[in-house]
C-alpha cells in the first residue's frame, strides 16, 4: 500500500484492495515518509476502515491531536467494556 496521507509519525492515511480509505496506524509507520510512499506492512499495527468520509475526517482529526499512547488506552478500556457486557 502507499501513502495517501501523513497524519503523523505513527499515523497515516492509504487506500486498500478495494479502493476504500483506510486508516494505518503503528509507530514510525509514517516517519520521514511522503505522500506516495510505500507503506512497510511489518508497521501496521492497527487498521481502521471508515467507509463514511464524515466519520474518517473526524477520526483523523482525532488521530492528529491525540498521542498514539492514549488510543491504545483507550481502545483497550473499550474493549474491557464490551467483554464484561458481554458476560452479564
Amino acid at each position: 500500500m502507499k501513502i495517501k496521507r501523513v497524519l503523523n509519525n505513527s499515523a497515516c492515511i492509504s487506500v486498500n484492495h478495494q479502493g476504500i480509505d483506510v486508516l494505518l496506524m503503528g509507530p514510525g509507520i509514517a516517519f520521514g515518509k511522503k505522500n506516495g510512499a510505500e507503506i512497510d506492512a511489518a508497521k501496521i499495527e492497527k487498521t481502521f476502515l471508515l467507509k463514511n468520509q464524515a466519520t474518517l475526517n473526524k477520526f483523523t482529526d482525532l488521530v492528529i491531536d491525540v498521542p498514539l499512547a492514549e488510543i491504545e488506552i483507550s481502545e483497550r478500556i473499550i474493549n474491557y467494556a464490551k467483554m464484561a457486557d458481554c458476560k452479564k
